[in-house]
């Protein structure tokens, strides 16, 4: 039967069975186009849809459903923060009619946000705001809790808390079995392996990571593991065919550009532990270009390093000299952003603590006025109280002695 037959049929049988209206339908097809545009990168197509279908009317939900949501990804995937940030200003301003499924996306939203621009506080903030909403029936919202626990992880991970950190991941990896998610329990059972191999217990590392291949079904999760297996076995074990084996094994159309980079720099590894130093600087240079592509600057600083240290054992001084200097350049530039971050954090937990005192300052002085405004007011019925009470006994005491005055002259 011809596929576009089917689909007809599927969006006849929804519309009758489900009772949606044709709007009802439109609007998750929309959904779903989007979804797959932003999915699939195709950040153009996505912002061309969206563009289109913003001059029709929208309800608050669908408006965000359809166009703040997707937007704000667009942005978020081509690492425009400021605009990221127009757009939740632009829903912040309705938040108050959004559903509650709605508002706590929009509290998860902002989490990644924040955890992206390196605001970990703001970013926990709202990570906790969206899970005291998800935790309030243990008997649902598994995969929603499960996600909000891998990005609480991914926190504590940037904090150094390494406790946290792994009791998040666990916590990641029961909600994503409770909720049957293959693809989730996959990913975190590889998130505690990278856990513990950067704790430096490789035997259990490689124990989680060759677990997660049993679930994982994304073929791009699936080449991260196996790069994963490939660099235990080389920086571990020493174990190099298979480290090659691994490695080779996650390449493919579906790598993605960071697990590329890392994949080139194990086999350079490996050729260098040959005395191949030409093959090495290879796969340095196929590992640079990945990664520029994906802007991962821990690994970049790493592959200048190693470059220069190619080509000064290749004795091409000229080159080797180059790469040093590119390994300095953006050292320096990481310390640079590192204490500009530093700075700016230090200006807002001084300008929050500088706000704080004032507002205690003047709930201190609104006390003050208060309390002497009472003192005054009580100051004033007193004086009332005072000069109603004198009057009043004046006025009997000279009522008085005219009465008296009166009987003497009577007698």
């Amino acid at each position: 039967m011809n596929i576009r037959l089917i689909i007809f049929l599927c969006i006849i049988t929804l519309n009758s069975s489900t009772g949606f209206t044709q709007n009802q339908l439109k609007n998750l097809q929309l959904k779903d186009s989007l979804e797959f545009l932003i999915r699939n990168r195709k950040i153009n197509n996505a912002k061309k849809l969206i563009k289109k279908i913003s001059l029709n009317q929208y309800s608050i939900n669908n408006r965000y459903l359809l166009i703040d949501k997707n937007l704000y990804y667009c942005y978020y995937l081509e690492r425009k923060f400021d605009s990221c940030l127009i757009t939740f200003n632009k829903v912040e301003k309705n938040k108050s009619k959004l559903s509650k499924d709605n508002i706590n996306d929009f509290y998860l939203n902002k989490a990644y946000y924040f955890r992206a621009i390196n605001k970990l506080d703001s970013s926990a903030h709202y990570f906790t705001k969206a899970l005291q909403y998800f935790e309030k029936d243990s008997s649902q919202n598994d995969l929603m809790r499960a996600t909000i626990y891998s990005g609480l992880a991914g926190i504590y991970r940037l904090t150094s808390n390494k406790q946290k950190h792994l009791d998040y991941l666990e916590k990641f990896l029961n909600e994503s079995i409770n909720a049957k998610d293959s693809t989730k329990t996959g990913v975190a059972l590889n998130n505690i392996g990278v856990y513990y191999d950067n704790d430096n217990n490789p035997t259990l590392a490689i124990n989680y990571f060759k677990k997660s291949l049993k679930y994982t079904q994304r073929k791009q999760i699936l080449n991260s593991t196996l790069q994963n297996i490939g660099s235990i076995y080389l920086n571990h074990f020493n174990q190099t065919d298979s480290a090659y084996y691994y490695n080779k094994k996650a390449m493919n159309k579906f790598t993605s550009k960071r697990t590329l980079a890392y994949i080139h720099r194990d086999l350079s590894v490996i050729a260098k532990r040959k005395n191949d130093l030409k093959k090495e600087n290879e796969e340095l240079l196929l590992a640079l270009k990945n990664i520029k592509i994906d802007n991962f600057q821990e690994l970049e600083l790493q592959l200048y390093k190693d470059l220069s240290d190619n080509y000064k054992n290749q004795q091409n001084f000229k080159k080797s000299l180059y790469y040093y200097e590119k390994h300095v350049a953006l050292n320096d530039s990481i310390k640079k952003h590192s204490l500009i971050e530093k700075v700016e954090d230090i200006e807002i937990k001084y300008e929050t603590e500088k706000k704080k005192k004032e507002n205690l300052q003047l709930k201190q002085d609104n006390l003050k006025s208060e309390h002497k405004r009472k003192q005054n007011r009580n100051l004033l019925i007193g004086s009332i109280f005072f000069i109603v009470f004198g009057s009043t006994i004046a006025l009997l005491s000279i009522k008085n002695s005219k009465k008296k005055q009166l009987l003497a002259e009577q007698q």
